[in-house]
């Protein structure tokens, strides 16, 4: 397994509070982190932007997963966090999106999360006209999922080429913490 080391670190976090513990405590049950699109080394020094397949290993890095943004309170939580922040925005991005654990890469337009749970008839917040699968720049299509900020597009899903266009990426941790 490649070893996998951030540049230039840009982390926002949101935690969501859905379980309550026996002492009437709201705790959180899952944690987002926001990564800017940035260079990533690994172990040898070598150099790759975060295409799809980086983006899950510096999340499976910091024992997390792509996000599963499977309801409208963790989208919109996700969401805001970026929008507040403007990391929609260069210098943290530059080809408008942030991966998210949502691909197609086994069977085309058979959604799955990074979880392996499929879309199914869940929540879903496709961009106008996508998913559109396009072949201009990869003859494999569009399979993975980013959130997509580009002219009035406000994170609404968008397919993109998994290793065509560099992303910031969407992160995932359980949250464990010693009181919940």
């Amino acid at each position: 397994m490649m070893l996998v080391l951030l540049s230039a670190l840009f982390i926002f976090t949101v935690s969501m509070a859905t379980d309550m513990s026996p002492a009437g405590v709201t705790c959180p049950s899952s944690k987002y982190e926001v990564f800017c699109q940035q260079d990533q080394h690994d172990q040898t020094g070598n150099s790759s932007m975060t295409y799809y397949e980086e983006a899950e290993a510096a999340c499976e890095a910091r024992n997390g997963t792509l996000a599963t943004l499977k309801d409208a309170a963790s989208f919109q939580a996700v969401q805001n966090l970026i929008l507040a922040n403007m990391l929609h925005r260069a210098p943290c991005i530059n080809t408008h999106g942030f991966w998210i654990g949502l691909d197609d890469r086994d069977a085309e337009n058979n959604f799955r999360w990074s979880d392996n749970t499929t879309l199914g008839n869940s929540f879903v917040n496709w961009a106008g006209g996508e998913p559109n699968n396009k072949v201009k720049l990869d003859s494999e299509g569009q399979d993975c999922v980013q959130l997509w900020f580009r002219g009035s597009r406000t994170g609404q899903w968008d397919d993109e080429y998994c290793n065509v266009r560099p992303k910031g990426f969407v992160c995932e941790m359980t949250a464990e913490f010693a009181m919940c």
